[in-house]
């Protein structure tokens, strides 16, 4: 045959059938849902392709709720260092509540209290595996009653949003980690 030219086939060879059950085959089982067939699956409209190559729904919105943190989180950072770096006369650091770095322990614990319940889920433990998401939740919300702590402290010193940057961004940056919390909670 020569490059572009087409020749005709006389005879196609028949494909092979694949077994019903195995990653969207179809076999005698018929599994088209319009004619009233079989089922091999718990989603049969796989299009052709097999069930390994067809992310899950909440897969693709987990993977799209991380990708908003990590942009929000990126982008309060970026704006953090680039006003930190200007040296401008507005920005006063000052010293952080004693809460803050206590709710720091708590969020690190509350991390490990989820990775023990998340083996135990693994390992099939599901009274465990509760226990420990109700520590995680616990911890959470301790979390976030230390930080409105922090808040009220700085509000005691005369530390608002206005008028220092560094304040602002505290409370923003606070607030936006606490919203996340509370998506973890629920």
């Amino acid at each position: 045959m020569d490059i572009g030219t087409a020749e005709i086939i006389d005879e196609l060879k028949e494909p092979r059938k694949r077994r019903t059950g195995l990653s969207g085959g179809s076999g005698p089982g018929n599994n088209d849902r319009r004619k009233g067939g079989g089922s091999d699956g718990p989603d049969d409209s796989n299009d052709g392709q097999p069930d390994a190559f067809r992310p899950e729904k909440s897969r693709i919105l987990t993977a799209f709720l991380l990708l908003v943190v990590l942009m929000t989180f990126g982008g309060l950072f970026a704006a953090y260092v680039v006003l930190a770096t200007n040296k401008a006369a507005e920005w006063q650091p000052f010293s952080l509540p004693i809460p803050v770095w206590i709710s720091t322990v708590i969020i690190f614990l509350s991390s490990i209290a989820y990775v023990v319940s998340e083996r135990a889920t693994a390992s099939n433990e599901q009274p465990k595996a509760k226990k420990w998401l109700i520590v995680t939740t616990a911890l959470g919300g301790i979390f976030i009653a230390s930080q409105l702590v922090a808040w009220l402290e700085l509000t005691s010193r005369g530390l608002y949003m206005q008028g220092n940057p560094y304040a602002g961004f505290f409370y923003i940056l606070t607030a936006v980690h606490a919203v996340h919390v509370l998506g973890g909670i629920a």
